[in-house]
């Protein structure tokens, strides 16, 4: 029963039509083995990877979304509150606008990286993640690739923020500052925004996982009826 309960709680949640379920399921007969079970997972995985960060890689899919946007730094709020008491709004704001495009820019490099780590789950990672929590598959990629990711995305951010003109921007907002204030605000922008980067990116992985989690009964499709039925017939 769990072997199938893992099919049913995530793989609808990953495939975008029946077709592609079924050419995992293609060659399952009533008896799925753990091996079967893993490899679906592992396919799921890829998909469902594939598409958050293609879609994350689009223009305003960070800057949009008030759940993942970045902020200005909130350790510099205080340069943020005397440049909009002084009337520089607009490089608060521009800021922002560039901090979300360096995101964008660079989810994309999470690809082949979570393709890797999918591709090194074992049975017993599987049956781990089935018998986890809400967001049991997120923690697990995240454990597997937080570190690569963030060498990955770090240089990326970077040379991103040189073309949309962050550092430029940063740059000009500590000088304006500095006009009003004498202390020292010490922010790293690219560590900032890379870290950042990767927050949105594993909030909208453990988004999905959960709303499948929660209510399997609105992702089951005939084809997974199918199979269920045909395992416990």
């Amino acid at each position: 029963m769990k072997r199938i309960l893992l099919i049913i709680l995530i793989l609808p949640l990953f495939f975008n039509s029946c077709e592609e379920l079924n050419d995992v399921l293609d060659e399952s007969n009533n008896s799925l083995s753990e091996e079967e079970v893993a490899q679906a997972l592992k396919e799921a995985l890829h998909i469902s990877s594939d598409s958050v960060t293609n879609w994350l890689h689009k223009v305003d899919a960070y800057y949009k979304d008030m759940a993942i946007r970045i902020i200005f730094p909130p350790e510099a709020y205080k340069v943020k509150r005397t440049l909009e008491q002084n009337g520089f709004k607009s490089l608060v704001d521009d800021v922002e606008l560039k901090m979300n495009r360096t995101a964008e820019d660079a989810a994309i490099k999470a690809k082949p990286i979570f393709f890797a780590a999918v591709d090194s789950i074992t049975i017993e990672d599987a049956m781990a993640i089935l018998q986890g929590s809400d967001s049991a598959a997120t923690m697990y990629l995240k454990a597997k690739t937080y570190d690569q990711l963030y060498k990955a995305y770090y240089p990326e951010i970077k040379a991103s923020m040189e073309t949309v003109g962050l550092q430029s921007t940063w740059n000009t907002v500590m000088s304006t500052y500095n006009l009003f204030a004498t202390d020292t605000v010490n922010t790293d922008i690219t560590d900032y925004t890379t870290r950042k980067a990767l927050d949105g990116l594993f909030y909208k992985i453990a988004q999905e996982e959960k709303a499948i989690r929660e209510d399997p009964v609105k992702r089951v499709t005939d084809l997974l009826k199918k199979v269920f039925g045909s395992v416990n017939g």
